[in-house]
């Protein structure tokens, strides 16, 4: 299995264009762990003031849902990006605390307010299944290194984290402007909010996107607490240096087993891991191991624990979605923030008597998360699924009276489509059972959407204004989700002639870019 994906697969603006969005993440990942609490632990503020933070995460999530979806993409990425780096820039230099608790709120309301956007174009740079673990990894790389460098800045030259930062807005800029030209973005829908919400088959959802915020806070928070008032400055930068160097690391293994064992496992063994760095602070009771051990452990179960669950988020979305389900995600998200807050302050002075109380409870959050995370869908396809370009054989479009106005036999399009020497025998028998969909729509008017024969199956998947028929060589769930996706864009490109009617084939050649595009823009 190769460690790194092939690079490709992307031309070189497409390349710009992930290159920003992942420098932007980068942005919000300091922010949480640099940033916010740097401004309140230089000025003597008390830790908890961080909720006024994670409160403006929770707004600029329902701001992100009501008023970004009527704003132009990239004006709303680059302004409200602004925003948040000029947040930060504040956070650093000012020390008037009226100021700050001001800016702290900005900050998290800003970073809110673009998430979604971001996840836009994360969605287009994982594609394909059987690589993303190991790609989302490779731009956590990227985005855990760059804050290794801030780190060292902060504990040295504070100032020159503002330049740092300026640097890598005008990369941003420059990166999303040029890239943008070559980029086809998934249009986006909105999301039915109160309907999602209420959805029982969403509830490990939401929790698991309660529990990202609970778990990115409360190790920390907790152990900066235990802290408070000695000598917390100096900890903290040794600390979480020590956590971003085994971030970087521990990146590489995180990959592997997220494309190899899925995604799901490598959110339990983080959970594992962490809860494991706690527990051996009582059994180990060595301060050698609190200030150096502590952080590598923590540090590894919070890399596969937090960099999992977004990938797991963007491949069970609709890309149609994207952008309203991780805003919706991220209110969520900001919701565990801050009851993370509110439990270690009530529970402050049992933390500060050991680390016992904290252990236990954290075990018991652990235990609730992990069930949730046993109901999500695992996004890790099967082998079979994994191989899904190389069982199609076959596309149909019809319109519902049954006239063809497209045909394409996919094996003249895929780099590994497995040979049949009996095609012309299975297509034979393929168009045979398709002709039998539309005497089934012309008695009982209503779609039959698998057919299976003895060497092949056929998909079908309907549209507005016409009905598709992929055949394979076995039924593939993957499949089917990408013919729906096809036929949003197909009837979008071809829409004035499907109304009208009009059957010449000519008219829709241009369909085999489609096909491509959906069925074989995979690495």
């Amino acid at each position: 299995m190769k460690i790194f994906p092939p690079a490709d697969v992307f031309s070189p603006k497409q390349w710009l264009s992930i290159i920003g969005a992942d420098l932007s993440a980068c942005i919000l990942w300091a922010s949480h762990f640099i940033f916010e609490y740097n401004a309140c632990i230089k000025i003597g503020l008390e830790l908890y003031i961080l909720a006024i933070c994670y409160l403006g995460c929770v707004l600029g999530g329902l701001f992100a849902l009501k008023i970004i979806p009527k704003m132009n993409y990239y004006f709303a990425f680059l302004l409200f990006l602004s925003l948040d780096i000029m947040s930060l820039i504040v956070l650093i230099t000012v020390e008037n605390p009226i100021i700050v608790i001001i800016t702290l709120f900005g900050a998290g309301f800003f970073g809110s307010s673009f998430t979604g956007l971001i996840f836009i174009q994360f969605s287009y740079a994982l594609p394909d299944p059987k690589f993303n673990g190991r790609a989302n990894c490779g731009g956590y790389f990227v985005i855990n290194l760059l804050i290794v460098f801030m780190i060292v800045i902060n504990s040295n030259l504070p100032l020159m984290n503002i330049i740092f930062l300026i640097a890598i807005f005008t990369i941003i800029i420059i990166s999303t402007l040029i890239g943008k030209s070559d980029v086809n973005l998934p249009p986006q829908s909105s999301l039915r909010i109160t309907k999602y919400i209420f959805d029982k088959k969403n509830i490990a959802e939401i929790f698991i996107a309660f529990f990202w915020g609970f778990f990115l806070t409360i190790p920390f928070y907790s152990t900066f607490l235990i802290y408070e008032g000695i000598i917390l400055q100096e900890f903290f930068n040794t600390f979480v240096l020590i956590l971003f160097i085994t971030f970087v690391i521990s990146l590489f293994i995180a990959g592997q087993i997220y494309d190899i064992l899925g995604r799901k496992v490598g959110m339990l063994l983080g959970l594992g891991i962490q809860a494991l760095s706690f527990l051996l602070i009582v059994i180990i009771n060595d301060e050698y191991y609190l200030d150096y051990i502590f952080p590598i452990v923590l540090g590894i179960g919070t890399t596969f624990f937090l960099t999992s669950i977004p990938l797991i988020f963007v491949e069970i979305t609709p890309k149609k979605l994207i952008r309203d389900k991780m805003s919706l995600a991220y209110i969520f998200m900001g919701l565990g923030m801050i009851f993370a807050v509110v439990i270690a302050e009530l529970l402050k002075n049992e933390f500060l008597k050991g680390f016992s109380y904290l252990v236990v409870y954290l075990l018991f959050m652990f235990l609730i998360a992990a069930i949730f995370i046993s109901q999500i869908k695992e996004t890790l396809p099967s082998k079979q699924e994994l191989e899904w370009q190389g069982e199609m054989q076959y596309l149909f479009i019809y319109f519902k009276s049954g006239v063809t106005i497209y045909n394409q036999d996919l094996t003249k399009l895929g780099k590994k489509t497995y040979y049949r020497e009996d095609s012309e025998i299975l297509l034979g028998g393929a168009l045979v059972a398709v002709s039998s969909i539309f005497n089934e729509i012309l008695r009982e008017r209503k779609i039959i959407k698998i057919i299976k024969q003895e060497n092949f199956t056929i998909h079908i998947e309907e549209g507005k204004h016409v009905i598709m028929a992929l055949i394979a060589l076995h039924e593939i769930k993957k499949i089917r989700s990408k013919m729906q996706e096809f036929l949003d864009d197909f009837e979008d490109f071809f829409e004035d002639a499907l109304v009208k009617g009009i059957a010449e084939t000519q008219l829709f050649m241009p369909t085999t870019k489609i096909v491509q595009k959906h069925f074989f823009n995979y690495w």
